[in-house]
């Protein structure tokens, strides 16, 4: 069954009131002075980041005279979309993570087609093609992509060590699991889980079904083809969820916690491992830790998630976010400009330089410093999926009920195939 987007519906209806005339979707004029303002919003808020922006800005500005940069945070950002785009004063640039709702944004026709500005001097090429495939629809380019995070099992290399664990030999599931029960049987607990935030564990499903449905079923189950969620790939991908909770996989109490519970348990050494981002995993385990000093940097391994024999997912797909740009209808070439400048090599190094994202450029990835980021960003650079989050792909409310089944899952309350028909029943109603 076919079904109009949610923000198709409220984009119309707003449409409706405001009348067509008002939207000024042609493209944009000079101020009256001459010069053009680029208006960009974004969901940034770490300090860092901003004042990296506010440096593009500025060399951006000194080598386009007559151009002006402008930029404001803009707080839940996609519930807020369909009044933004809607309005006579719509900004050029959007921030987007790809997949789903930008998708809906490019069929209302709210978001430019930047196919031919990739292909005009090699732009597409400079891009991981993982990263660019999330802004890749219908066979268009709708985005331009900026950072990656990936989610992994981040571990305490002593712990494994002293409980008789080599990491590299973790390859499947049964491996994980086993791993787990050596873990259990050390005395010590396997996995440190924050499930009172429920956000943090929704991708203990969506990387099982990575795993086990690979990525034509993946994407199908989230476009609603065939039984969606209630295929049976999805269903054994909650019940690898449920399979953790059967194998008493984390901490004592750890319905109530939290997520920065979580990462001060295993920065503390009480827990073997998190699922955490690539991002950061370091300093938020640093941060929580009792002491607020937490694990030496040398001490902490990561992994990703480990395959199901048989399977189409393979251990290079990756599950995470990846945090981009639209352009919106109308909006000027010197956004556009402003764009390819941002995520020129120069800046994505610069960005690199950070260690507070993987960069997408295909040469940024050097200028990583953080020895566990360039890992993770040379594992993304040889990757030919990456799956954005389920909550960044699809409607709010089934990336809440997809959380709060996960939850279920984990605290054995409730079954497999129950929590996929709970979660198909809301993707349904689109």
């Amino acid at each position: 069954m076919i079904r109009k987007p949610w923000f198709a519906i409220v984009f119309c209806a707003l449409v409706a009131v405001a009348g067509w005339s008002s939207l000024n979707l042609d493209k944009r004029s000079p101020n009256a002075d001459g010069a053009t303002t680029v208006h960009w919003v974004f969901a940034e808020r770490n300090p860092r980041i901003i004042a990296f922006y506010d440096e593009v800005i500025a060399d951006f500005e000194a080598r386009n005279p007559g151009v002006e940069v402008k930029y404001r945070y803009l707080a839940r950002m996609s519930q807020r979309l369909p009044t933004l785009i809607a309005s006579p004063t719509k900004p050029d640039i959007l921030f987007t993570q790809g997949a789903g709702l930008l998708q809906q944004l490019y069929d209302i026709g709210a978001v430019r087609d930047l196919s031919a500005e990739m292909l005009r001097d090699g732009w597409s090429d400079s891009f991981v093609p993982a990263a660019l495939d999330n802004f890749t629809y219908d066979g268009a380019i709708i985005g331009v992509p900026h950072h990656i995070t990936k989610v992994d099992f981040y571990y305490n290399k002593d712990l494994f060590r002293q409980a008789g664990i080599d990491a590299g030999s973790v390859e499947t599931w049964d491996d994980f699991l086993q791993a787990v029960a050596a873990l259990r049987a050390f005395g010590v607990t396997p996995i440190a889980a924050g499930p009172a935030d429920p956000w943090t564990v929704g991708s203990y499903f969506g990387m099982a079904a990575t795993r086990v449905c690979g990525k034509e079923a993946f994407r199908h189950a989230m476009q609603g083809r065939g039984q969606g969620f209630l295929m049976p790939c999805m269903i054994e991908a909650a019940g690898m969820v449920r399979q953790l909770a059967e194998a008493d996989s984390f901490q004592q109490g750890f319905a109530a916690s939290k997520y920065p519970k979580a990462t001060g348990l295993f920065g503390d050494g009480k827990a073997a491992m998190v699922m955490a981002y690539s991002a950061t995993t370091p300093s938020e385990q640093k941060k929580n830790a009792s002491d607020g000093i937490g694990l030496a940097t040398g001490t902490i391994g990561f992994f990703s998630m480990p395959v199901v024999p048989g399977r189409p997912g393979s251990r290079t797909d990756i599950y995470g976010a990846v945090g981009g740009w639209a352009l919106t209808t109308g909006s000027s070439d010197a956004a556009l400009e402003f764009l390819r400048f941002l995520t020129n090599r120069s800046n994505q190094r610069r960005l690199a330089e950070l260690g507070l994202n993987i960069p997408v450029h295909v040469a940024a990835g050097s200028s990583v410093t953080d020895p566990m980021l360039r890992a993770a960003a040379n594992e993304v650079s040889q990757s030919g999926w990456f799956q954005t989050f389920i909550e960044n792909a699809m409607p709010a409310a089934v990336g809440q009920t997809m959380h709060d089944v996960t939850v279920d899952l984990l605290n054995s309350r409730i079954e497999p195939e129950e929590a996929m028909r709970k979660l198909q029943a809301v993707a349904e109603l689109g």
